[in-house]
């Protein structure tokens, strides 16, 4: 909320998309309202008259205690933007915080009833548009960037936002024209990004053209055939840029090769191979340039532990990246809860800021995912060439592989002596007197041995106790010898029934 209180300036906090950022003394005029009764309040209490006053507080707490509710939950801040983590591995695995839909349907609820106050309210205005943007509405949010287009031409925030719009609706070209606009308002770009952003949106655009006509670059325009090293000593990569964009748009795959190329350049090896994979991940359009990218990485990698101290070798890389696709769904876990963590806040009218949802998701006794450098690795650090250790880790390779190799020839012959067992092919008679399919001997009722005998005529069961005759049926028909149900199998005994 806007207000003015011992000199300090508190800016009113507005939502805002990827290309929001508030407008020099926009102040919405409902929020004026409301921070002048409260200072006045405060300059009463300041007057000394305190019991009028604490009656006077009171009122004005139950009278706006719903808008001011809703102001702390259903706007961005600034503060919460610095709240996103800018820890590099967390951006890769997707772990960071992200409003909720419930979080967007409380705003339009929130902006409807501003809008109804004071249909000029250009911030309520727009935090409605990016509300419906968010939700996917895409139309409704349209319509709501025209109105204000229409009520104040020409602001930054509203075609920097008409341009993430038509970004999520594949209408590049637009989308470029009204980032172009903004770019032309506010140089700078929002966050700082520059024209990185721009240049996403270029890239989108031309994908389909590269595919068949042209050389494949990256968003930066720079050719995948130069490698990473070109990539990573480029003037216009930009590493802050980077991790600001992935808090941009976390599903643009080809930032992620960028960062992979940089970090890769840089030897960090494991964040370089998660960046890649994450490209993977996202459906890059150019797959087969990310599988070279981390097949060169993991040579690079192995060929630098071999004489390097304290550089850890990877795993094989099916384990690798079996490995990370096993944390990827671990941050997509958290980011859901913390997004049904958002909606109890909600729900109980409770502030929901970044803040306030991590510390209910502690409450909850809900952990982060943990990543460690040494995640994806078979120890902590390399040794030298031709040391003790390593020739004791290549002996200790070598023996458990022997036992493994041991164990699994004796369990399949085991195993198999166990089905010849069951199948009665070990028994003496089959072994000496069976014919394939035409004559085989098992054990039938009562434990007794049986001869099954299959020709092209009929059937036959015999019991070799009395040379019983059990069961005669020829092809074709049916039985015409059977036993009944109630016959007794049971030595000396002859068979009978």
């Amino acid at each position: 909320m806007g207000s003015k209180m011992m000199g300090a300036q508190i800016d009113p906090v507005r939502s805002r998309d990827f290309a929001n950022d508030l407008d020099p003394g926009s102040t919405s005029a409902g929020v004026r309202n409301r921070t002048v009764t409260l200072f006045e309040v405060l300059i009463l209490l300041a007057s000394g008259i305190m019991s009028r006053c604490f009656i006077l507080v009171l009122i004005v707490i139950q009278a706006t205690q719903v808008p001011l509710q809703a102001c702390v939950n259903t706007r961005y801040s600034r503060a919460e933007e610095q709240l996103v983590t800018g820890d590099l591995i967390k951006l890769i695995m997707g772990q960071f915080a992200h409003h909720g839909p419930q979080f967007y349907e409380y705003q339009l609820i929130q902006t409807a009833a501003e809008l109804e106050k004071n249909p000029n309210d250009i911030e309520a205005r727009n935090d409605r548009a990016v509300a419906y943007l968010k939700l996917k509405r895409y139309n409704e949010a349209l319509a709501e960037f025209e109105k204000i287009e229409a009520m104040a031409p020409g602001r930054y925030r509203t075609h920097s936002n008409l341009g993430v719009l038509h970004k999520k609706t594949s209408e590049f070209a637009k989308a470029a024209q009204h980032v172009e606009k903004s770019l032309e308002i506010q140089p700078g770009g929002h966050l700082g990004l520059g024209d990185y952003y721009l240049r996403m949106i270029r890239w989108l655009d031309k994908v389909e053209d590269m595919k068949t006509n042209e050389e494949s670059v990256n968003f930066l325009n720079i050719p995948y055939s130069k490698g990473s090293a070109t990539t990573a000593k480029s003037a216009v990569v930009d590493r802050e840029f980077i991790k600001t964009l992935i808090k941009a748009d976390r599903s643009f795959p080809d930032v992620f090769v960028v960062l992979g190329d940089v970090l890769f350049e840089d030897a960090e090896f494991e964040l370089a191979y998660r960046s890649y994979e994450r490209a993977r991940a996202l459906a890059h359009p150019f797959s087969d340039v990310v599988r070279d990218r981390q097949s060169t990485l993991m040579h690079a990698w192995k060929e630098a532990t071999d004489g390097t101290d304290g550089l850890v070798r990877p795993h094989r890389e099916w384990w690798v990246r079996d490995k990370i696709g096993s944390e990827t769904a671990q941050a997509q876990t958290w980011l859901k809860q913390f997004q049904q963590q958002e909606a109890v806040l909600l729900n109980e009218g409770k502030p929901a800021d970044f803040a306030a949802v991590k510390m209910q998701m502690k409450v909850a006794g809900i952990e982060e995912p943990n990543y460690q450098l040494a995640g994806l690795f078979k120890g902590t650090e390399t040794d030298r060439p031709g040391s003790t250790n390593r020739s004791v880790h290549l002996i200790g390779k070598i023996a458990l592989g022997l036992l493994v190799g041991t164990l699994l020839v004796v369990g399949v012959m085991v195993i198999r002596r166990i089905m010849r067992k069951l199948s009665g092919v070990d028994d003496p008679l089959n072994q000496r007197f069976a014919q394939g399919n035409t004559i085989k001997f098992a054990k039938g009722r009562g434990g007794l041995m049986a001869a099954r005998i299959l020709n092209e005529h009929a059937e036959v069961e015999v019991y070799l106790h009395g040379g019983h005759v059990t069961s005669f049926k020829p092809h074709g028909q049916k039985e015409i010898l059977w036993l009944s149900d109630e016959a007794v199998f049971e030595a000396p005994k002859a068979i009978r029934g």
